[in-house]
C-alpha cells in the first residue's frame, strides 16, 4: 500500500514537470511524536518523505507529498507503520522582491498499518487548506511559515478536525540545490474516543531540494 503511493505521489509531481520544465523535488527525512490525550499516550517515530512542486502559471502550481514512518505503537510492543499523502494546488502571490504570500488546497489520505493487529489498519481521508509566507531573510536564506485547517474525515462518525501550524528555513546552496529543515504541529480534537479528545501530531522535517 504504502509503496503504491509512493509511486503514485512520484508520478504525479515528475509527469507535470518533465512537460513544463518548472519546479522542484524535495527528498526528507522525517521525525514524527504522535500524542492522544485520552489515552496518555505517546507514540515516536521516523521515516522518510517526498515532496514536490509543478509550476502551472500565473501563481498557480500543483503540489504532491509522500512520507511515510516507522513509530512504535500506542500499545504493545514492535512498530507500526504510518503514512501521509497530499494531492493539491497552491497559488503564489509576490509582494516584493523579499516576501511573498502562499495559498494551498489539498486532498489528504492517512494510513496506520498495526503491526500488533493482523497487519490490519486505518486509512483517513480529508483535505487541509493552508495560508503562508515566505521572507527572504538574507542572501540564499529564506524563512516561511504557514497555518491552516486540516479534516481527516470521520472515526466512529465524529470527525477528526482541527488546525496546523508549520515553519522552517531553507539555505540556497547553488543554482539548483538548496538544503531545509521546518517543523509542523498538528492539533486535532475529536469526540471518537471519549469526550474532546486531543490528537496531537508534531512532525520535523529536514532534506535537500532540487529546483528544475
Amino acid at each position: 500500500m504504502m509503496l503504491k503511493q509512493t509511486l503514485l505521489a512520484t508520478a504525479i509531481v515528475l509527469a507535470p514537470m518533465a512537460a513544463l520544465a518548472g519546479g522542484s523535488v524535495d527528498v526528507f527525512y522525517t521525525d514524527n511524536n504522535v500524542d492522544i490525550e485520552a489515552f496518555a499516550a505517546e507514540a515516536d517515530g521516523n521515516g522518510y518523505g517526498i515532496r514536490g512542486q509543478a509550476e502551472l502559471g500565473k501563481g498557480f502550481s500543483m503540489i504532491a507529498l509522500h512520507q511515510t514512518s516507522k513509530v512504535k505503537p500506542l500499545f504493545g510492543g514492535g512498530k507500526s507503520d504510518v503514512s501521509e499523502t497530499r494531492i493539491g494546488l497552491s497559488y503564489k502571490h509576490q509582494l516584493n522582491k523579499q516576501t511573498h504570500l502562499t495559498g494551498t488546497l489539498e486532498k489528504v489520505q492517512a494510513d496506520v498499518e498495526f503491526v500488533n493487529n493482523g497487519g490490519t489498519g486505518l486509512t483517513l481521508n480529508g483535505y487541509a487548506g493552508n495560508v503562508g509566507i515566505n521572507v527572504a531573510v538574507a542572501k540564499k536564506l529564506n524563512a516561511y511559515a504557514s497555518v491552516g485547517y486540516v479534516n481527516l474525515g470521520k472515526i466512529n462518525n465524529e470527525t477528526l478536525d482541527g488546525y496546523e501550524y508549520t515553519g522552517g528555513l531553507s539555505y540556497d546552496i547553488c543554482k539548483h540545490w538548496s538544503g531545509f529543515a521546518e517543523y509542523r504541529v498538528v492539533k486535532m480534537e475529536t469526540d471518537a474516543v471519549g469526550p474532546s479528545t486531543d490528537v496531537d501530531n508534531d512532525t520535523l522535517r529536514v532534506g535537500g531540494r532540487y529546483t528544475f
